[in-house]
């Protein structure tokens, strides 16, 4: 669990600093990881990472029983308005897992690591608390869960 909780803040680490570089420069334009979309109605731009898969499989074979196997996917946004790059209110991150039985039961602190290069002088901060969400098992075997967490 620890190992899945320490690259969930890598991501949500690298994640942080690529959305807040949007906000620095011109219009962004949609990538094969990156979707924009401008909403003409709602005078809304949303820019939004595609899903990806977090793996650590090596890790929970090596756990053998102790740890459920399970899919983890990652996806973040956020919004501004108009079509030019304007000031972000704020970022939405999303951790949606699939397994054959509850991994996580409730919200998850998720904590941004910010220097894991100086022996035992680690430095991060917490972005706060998830929200939590199940979905009813599909098929009797697969429990989805979301968790959320938007940060000012």
């Amino acid at each position: 669990m620890k190992s899945v909780l320490n690259m969930l803040s890598v991501v949500v680490f690298l994640v942080i600093f690529s959305c807040f570089a949007y906000s620095q420069t011109d219009p962004p334009k949609s990538t094969s990881r990156v979707t924009v979309k401008y909403d003409k109605g709602k005078d809304m731009t949303q820019v939004s990472l595609k899903p990806f898969k977090i793996d650590r499989y090596d890790q929970e074979k090596q756990m053998g029983g102790n740890f459920k196997p399970h899919q983890m996917e990652f996806d973040a946004w956020f919004s501004y308005k108009g079509q030019a790059t304007g000031p972000i209110q704020e970022v939405t991150f999303r951790f949606h897992c699939t397994s054959n039985t509850y991994i996580f039961l409730h919200g998850q602190e998720v904590i941004v690591a910010i220097d894991r290069e100086i022996k035992d002088k680690d430095r991060g901060f917490s972005l706060g608390m998830s929200e939590y969400r199940s979905e009813s098992p599909k098929f009797n075997t697969v429990y989805e869960e979301n968790m959320t967490l938007k940060v000012p």
